[in-house]
């Protein structure tokens, strides 16, 4: 009987938090998130929730442990590994970042959002060969992404493969336009004999 009193509270503060987020009142919901994680600890939705509340509410740190709880509950939730990985790579924990990307390629080895975190994390690290690689499925995916274009062509200028490198700068049309950074990376890579 007590569990059922605790589910219908739960339910009824659930839909609180439902009517609160889509009026965007993210501090109101906030602390029937907290109840709703004290009343049902393995509900993924609340969970989510709360992760994506701290994240409104600019607490990464807090909504980082939101989703840590929730990918134990639901080790498949892209979404959740994809809000660790880019909090792990914002607060200089590489290592971690690319746990959760890799998790993510294991799951869904065509994530193009992962495969190219992944590549520029590699890339810090001066392993250019594998970030290429890593580019290059991004490319072979979203071949349209600016940040992808001028990732898989500047990979490959380092590596020396020109013919690849002024082929995608080419055939990436003006991904290049409002951005100074891709701009010169492009002129450089035509430029290269």
């Amino acid at each position: 009987e007590n569990e059922d009193v605790r589910y219908h509270l739960y339910t009824h503060v659930m839909q609180t938090v439902r009517n609160l987020m889509d009026a965007q009142h993210y501090a109101e919901a906030e602390p029937y998130l907290n109840q709703a994680v004290n009343l049902r600890p393995g509900s993924a939705e609340a969970r989510d929730r709360f992760g994506f509340v701290l994240m409104a509410l600019n607490q990464p740190a807090r909504a980082a442990r939101e989703f840590e709880a929730l990918i134990a509950l639901q080790p498949g939730n892209l979404a959740a590994r994809h809000q660790l990985a880019s909090y792990y790579a914002a607060t200089h924990q590489p290592n971690r970042a690319k746990i959760q990307l890799r998790a993510i390629l294991k799951i869904s080895v065509n994530d193009a959002g992962a495969l190219f975190s992944l590549a520029h994390l590699v890339a810090a690290e001066r392993s250019f060969s594998e970030a290429r690689d890593l580019s290059k499925r991004a490319y072979a995916v979203a071949p349209q992404q600016p940040e992808i274009i001028d990732s898989y062509a500047w990979l490959s200028y380092l590596l020396k493969d020109l013919a690849t490198a002024q082929s995608v700068v080419k055939e990436g049309g003006p991904y290049y336009e409002g951005n100074a950074e891709y701009e010169q990376r492009r002129q450089a890579i035509l430029a290269a004999e």
